[in-house]
């Protein structure tokens, strides 16, 4: 089995030194028949790439130069199984699924190990399956010992199981009913910490029309009961454009962080974090504005139609949040056919991902530092797969990395950032002769100095790896 390495020198703008990355490149992997794919990362110093392939679930094994070893069918109870998701450990990966058993639908999990062997299994639910099957999601926290899976019942509550996969048992399950109405348009997501205590994040009230009355809603979970506890923090009359969650575990605090709007949903005005129970407010100043006019024609006077792409969490518990401008226009809309309207369901849409606006935030919230990173990124009816960026995190940088341009032969670039904010844009490699187009929101981080990335082309599949 053929494999691909090159090496590639990066030459920094504000230094004499070299720096190298090794970029390795698996065989041609076809997938047209397949239904989805995770790339589990490495496990217990393997690669590896789980396919679904309807009816059959194989584990693709590589080896740490990407030559692939093997490929395992994994084994269920019955064939047709419903995916809930995978979760990959050091040395092992939960696989959590239910099925079909006469009337009931069963919950499990099966833990295999790197070489696709089952190692343990456990049933988490049976339930009555005589008129729905449930849909069922599912959150992990960072060490990857804790699953919550959960699903929305027809009365406006929710089902919540918190299973420990490290020692394979349910360490409870409950319903929750809630006092509002839409408890599945309002809900956010859940974050778990690594002790096992949850949180509901659910967001109220931001779509009404007229003045803005949002508020967020968090709920803690105990982590042996899952007994909860609840607080309202209310936007003060200002629109949620957009904000991430994350639980940070050196800290013990849950983070919240955002963009506002003091007018429009679709334009910020400022950011807010909520954190260790204060909620802050921090508006745009002008000179973030005048920055940004330098490569804009018109007047800039907010962030418009940019997201909170990322939230980065700081040890000393600060944070560093990274919004991104992404903007779509769609090209057709649908058409009267004489007297029979036709519905096109096929994509006709430009997608724009452009510059990146960077705060770094202390932890009593004041601002750090601000930077404003380039970037043009423009494509045509691909969902926008291979556009934004990957973000690469190390002791003592972050590298965000992404394809300068979307088309066929590319170069990869990156910014460096440093605690500081200081910054530098590099060349990672280009991918031109070698067939690649890379999606680096799939990219997955697999040591301090390697990470992985898909690439898709006409239909055929690379994995890629990228060393430091």
């Amino acid at each position: 089995m053929n494999y691909k390495s090159f090496s590639i020198i990066a030459f920094f703008i504000c230094s004499s030194c070299l720096s190298a990355q090794k970029v390795t490149i698996s065989e041609d992997i076809n997938l047209r028949s397949d239904y989805l794919y995770d790339i589990l990362g490495k496990i217990d110093g393997k690669i590896l790439l789980y396919r679904d392939k309807g009816l059959d679930h194989t584990l693709q094994v590589f080896d740490e130069n990407l030559w692939e070893k093997e490929t395992v069918d994994l084994d269920f109870e019955k064939k047709r199984i419903e995916i809930i998701g995978l979760v990959p450990r050091e040395k092992d990966f939960g696989f959590f699924y239910s099925y079909r058993r006469k009337g009931d639908q069963v919950l499990s999990c099966r833990k295999f190990n790197a070489s696709g062997n089952l190692i343990d299994t456990a049933t988490i639910a049976v339930n009555s399956a005589l008129l729905t099957y449930e849909k069922y999601f599912y959150a992990y926290s960072k060490n990857k010992q804790f699953v919550a899976l959960f699903n929305f019942e027809k009365d406006n509550s929710m089902r919540i199981y918190l299973f420990d996969l490290k020692n394979m048992v349910v360490v409870w399950n409950n319903l929750y009913a809630f006092d509002f109405a839409y408890v599945k348009r309002d809900f956010r997501e859940i974050v778990l910490a690594d002790n096992g205590s949850s949180y509901l994040i659910f967001e109220k009230d931001n779509f009404k029309l007229g003045k803005p009355n949002a508020f967020i809603e968090v709920f803690k979970l105990d982590a042996s009961s899952g007994n909860l506890s609840n607080q309202s923090f209310s936007m003060d009359e200002k629109y949620i454009v957009d904000y991430k969650v994350d639980y940070d575990n050196v800290n013990q605090s849950l983070v919240v962080a955002g963009l506002y709007g003091e007018k429009f949903r679709s334009r910020a005005d400022g950011y807010f974090i909520l954190k260790d129970g204060f909620f802050k407010f921090t508006p745009f100043d002008e000179s973030l504005f005048h920055e940004l006019e330098k490569n804009n024609k018109r007047k800039v006077t907010n962030l418009e139609d940019y997201v909170l792409a990322e939230i980065l969490l700081r040890e000393d518990g600060g944070i560093i949040m990274v919004s991104e401008m992404q903007r779509q226009f769609s090209r057709k809309s649908n058409v009267l056919d004489g007297r029979r309207q036709s519905f096109d369901i096929s994509s006709y849409v430009d997608y724009y991902n452009e510059d990146l606006v960077v705060f770094s935030v202390h932890p009593n919230g004041e601002e750090h530092w601000r930077r404003i990173l380039r970037k043009k990124q423009f494509s045509q009816d691909d969902g926008g797969f291979f556009s934004s960026f990957f973000v690469f995190k190390s002791p003592t940088e972050l590298r965000l990395i992404f394809n300068d341009e979307i088309k066929q032969d590319n170069t990869v670039s990156e910014y460096i950032v440093n605690p500081l904010g200081e910054n530098e844009r590099n060349i990672v490699m280009n991918t031109e002769y070698q067939k690649l187009k890379l999606r680096f929101l799939e990219a997955i981080q697999i040591s301090t100095s390697e990470f992985l990335v898909p690439s898709e082309r006409n239909a055929k599949f690379n994995l890629v790896m990228v060393s430091y």
